[in-house]
Order: structure tokens, then sequence, then C-alpha cells
């Protein structure tokens, strides 16, 4: 078994070791335990960038691509979907798992561009890797890069994770707002329609017209759910499952190495532009894996969906709507309701194809999956309408702004939430300081760090006004 001792003492033997880390607390904690101070240190972090280390070194385009080659790329992206798309259609027996290849891809796009900052050395020097130890993995997912998975071949590649104390804003703990200031945000409908849900659940079916399920909610699908309550529908519950839900086994989709080979020829020849030649094949295995994943989760959506418990679906009128219909749990729901005549109404997750040119997530917008798309704007309307990815017969509405908007425009402009004098949110969107957004492309992190800090210290402290600043991911600044 491999200690830290081991691991220091293997790169103070060899002046070719370094450390890849992106978390300045995990840093100083492993100079703790005995890591030489002298050691090179390749990082994103922003905080490790603006640390005074002379040891730490910013991790960016040092392999063979350019910052304008990772633009091309990205911006290209699209692009590549698209012809991986038309090659999967041609096939009658692919044809139906086409989106969940595509919607896979973008997500695993996030991890292939990491490999674009490694060099050739990084396949077989020693390389020290250190992740934080969270109790939360969802939240360490948010922090770390998959270093360990690109260098899976370097023998002299080692693993290390670092206990971590996050600060208590950081947690995932829910912050619980003041009763008045959620009546004043969300309205009262809101909370009738949740004692609605919970007194309904109790009471016979034969009382209400038909039924509603509202997936991963949002404002605009609260204001459906309350719209329908007052019509007689009754609300329901249905919890798709994750792929981590069901055992791993040694199954495999046999479709998977199928699809892998169509998409990889188009898909893997774009990425060998950008990467070193030993992280083609961890990054193959790595979407081999995902789409085999998500192929097995279909499946197995797709028969709790025709459990006897849902056998009655379709009896009466039954509205069902989601947004961000991210993976193919999803897929395999719009299949059945299809199958069943059961309307999919698919509801606009956020405003960020508005607000971003280029790369656009359209694989994953609405339309891709669900029939119908209500949109909050008619820019994202046209957007979503446009996309190369919707269903053949899918097609977005302007549907407007939820009642919550409205609402906090409202009492903003009363009084703010935060202050008696009137705030300024300001949501930093898509920008994800400390890493690549999924799919997004790439970025100059240290650039786009000193940027949000000379806004907020020489802009946002000038202003007579208090400002609210929302950094997203807020985790990227441990």
């Amino acid at each position: 078994m491999t200690t830290a001792t081991d691991s220091f003492a293997r790169l103070c033997s060899d002046k070719t070791g370094a450390v890849f880390c992106s978390s300045k607390a995990a840093l100083e904690k492993a100079y703790g335990l005995g890591l030489p101070k002298d050691v090179t240190v390749l990082t994103r972090s922003p905080a490790l960038l603006a640390s005074d280390n002379s040891a730490v070194s910013y991790l960016d385009t040092r392999g063979k691509a350019t910052p304008e080659d990772l633009e091309k790329f990205s911006a290209s992206t699209s692009e590549t979907l698209s012809a991986c798309l038309a090659m999967l259609e041609a096939d009658r027996a692919m044809a139906p798992f086409a989106r969940i290849a595509l919607q896979t891809i973008w997500i695993f796009q996030r991890r292939a561009l990491c490999a674009a900052f490694l060099q050739d050395c990084d396949g077989e020097e020693p390389r020290l890797i250190l992740d934080v130890a969270l109790e939360a993995d969802r939240l360490a997912a948010f922090i770390g890069y998959p270093w360990m998975m690109l260098m899976a071949d370097n023998p002299q590649a080692v693993h290390m994770k670092i206990p971590v104390q996050l600060p208590e804003h950081m947690t995932l703990r829910s912050q619980t707002e003041p009763l008045l200031k959620r009546l004043q945000v969300r309205g009262v409908g809101h909370f009738a329609r949740r004692l609605y849900e919970i007194v309904g659940d109790r009471l016979p079916d034969w009382l209400f017209r038909g039924d509603y399920i509202n997936i991963n909610g949002t404002e605009l699908g609260n204001d459906i759910g309350v719209a329908l309550a007052f019509r007689l529908y009754k609300a329901r519950s249905l919890k798709l499952p994750r792929f981590t839900d069901f055992p791993a086994g040694d199954e495999t989709e046999l479709l998977s190495e199928p699809i892998m080979a169509k998409v990889w020829s188009r898909y893997g020849e774009a990425l060998g532009e950008i990467v070193p030649a030993f992280a083609l094949a961890p990054l193959r295995a790595e979407l081999l894996r995902l789409i085999d994943d998500q192929l097995r989760l279909y499946r197995e959506t797709r028969e709790l969906l025709h459990s006897p418990q849902l056998a009655g679906w379709g009896r009466r009128p039954v509205l069902v709507t989601t947004n961000y219909p991210k993976d193919a749990a999803f897929l395999a729901l719009a299949d059945t309701l299809q199958e069943r005549e059961i309307p999919l109404v698919g509801v606009q997750h956020a405003i960020t194809r508005e607000l971003v040119e280029k790369p656009q997530n359209e694989v994953n917008y609405e339309n891709a999956t669900t029939p119908v798309l209500l949109c909050l704007t008619q820019r994202g309307t046209e957007l979503s309408n446009a996309s190369p990815f919707r269903r053949p017969d899918g097609h977005a509405i302007h549907a407007g702004l939820p009642r919550a908007f409205r609402n906090l425009r409202r009492t903003c402009e009363r009084r703010s939430l935060l202050h008696r004098a009137r705030a300024i949110l300001y949501p930093q969107c898509h920008t994800r300081v400390g890493g690549i957004f999924s799919g997004a492309g790439y970025r100059d992190d240290r650039q786009a760090s000193l940027t949000e800090v000379r806004l907020c210290r020489d802009v946002f402290q000038a202003l007579p006004h208090p400002v609210v600043f929302k950094p997203y991911p807020e985790s990227a600044y441990l």
C-alpha cells in the first residue's frame, strides 16, 4: 500500500515529478503531511493562483492545443454531435438511442477537455493527484478533476484524498428563508398548492378529474400545478431512477460498443487534435462506460414505468411536466408516455440559452426529449425551435415569466430582500471559475477569476446600492 510518505519521497527523488491540485486547503494540509514545498503544483484554482506560493503553476494550454484550438473545438460541438446524430439515426437499431449517446457526450466533454491541459510526460513521469475528501460526493465532483482517470495507465501516478472542512455556506445544507420572505416571493398560491398536494394525497381518486405530475419542479411548473389544482387535478409524485440506483454487475448493453464505435469515429477524431495520445484510450473507455450506464438506465426506467403500480396511467386525464431532461431516464419516460398517449410538456430550465452565444447545450434543450416546451422568453422559444436536436414532433411555445419572478420583482421594488436600500442581484452565470462547465468549452479560468475580483472591488464597491454577488459555482473558490 502506497503511503503519503512514499508518494512524497518519490516526488523528491525525481525532478520531473509534479502535483495536480485544485484546492488551496488540500495543498496546505499536504504540506503539513510532508509534501516538499519546492515540487511544482499544477492547478486552475483561483485561490491557489492568487497565493504567493512560487511552486504554483497555471495549468492551462501546456499541451498540444492552443486556446484558439480549444475554442474552435468547443464551437464545433453542435456540428460534431449533429454528424453523430445522423450516423446513429441511419441505423434502425441505434436510432431510438441516438439522443442518449449525444447527451452523454455533452456531459462527458467537460472531462474530455481537461485532457487538453496535459502533456505527453504526464503519461509516464511521477504525478501526485491531490483531491479533497468530502462527505458529499456530489460537491466533491464539482471541485475535482479527472486527472487520475486520464493518467490511469501511468504506473507512477498516485491518487491521494485530503480531508477538507468546508465553510458553512459552501455545504449542501439548505438555508431556510423566513416564512414572510417566502410568501412575498413565491406567493400564497405556492403554499396553497403544497397543502393541496398533502391533503389530496389522502383523498380517493374519484374526487379528482385527473392527475398532474411535475418532475424537477420549477416556478413555471408550480404555476401549472396551481392552475390544475383549481381544476381538481390530483398532484402526484414520480421519482425517476438514476443509474447509481442499480447494481453495476457484469452485464453490458449489447448496443453500447456499436454506438460507441460510430460516435468515436467522429468525436474521437476531433479529440485527437487537442489531447495527448496517451489520454485517448482512457477517454474512450470512460465514454463507453457512461453510454453503457445510460442505456442500462433507459432499460431499467422503462421496466419501472411498466410496473403494476403505474399500470393504470392513462385511464383518466394525466399531464406530466418536467424541466432539464438530462439523461436516459427522461427519454424512457418520454417514450413510455408517447406509447400511452399521455402528454409530456417540457418547462424551460433557465435562461442560459438566451445569454450565451456559443457553444449551446442544444442537445439538452427540453424539446430534444419532450414534444412540447414552454419557454420563459421569446428568444428562448426561437432558439429551442431552431435546435437541430429537437424531436421531429417537438415545438416550443412562449409562456412568459412565472408568478414567482413577478413577485420577486415587485418585492424588490418595495424593499430589498436583504437591505432596506434597493439591492442589485448579480448572478455570475455560466462562468465556472476554477473548472470547465459541462460541455461549454475552453475559458481562461485565471483571467475570469481576476475579472470577477475586479468587478467586485472596482465596480460594485463604488455603487451607492448594496450588491448581492452570486458566483457559479461558489465551491470553485475553495
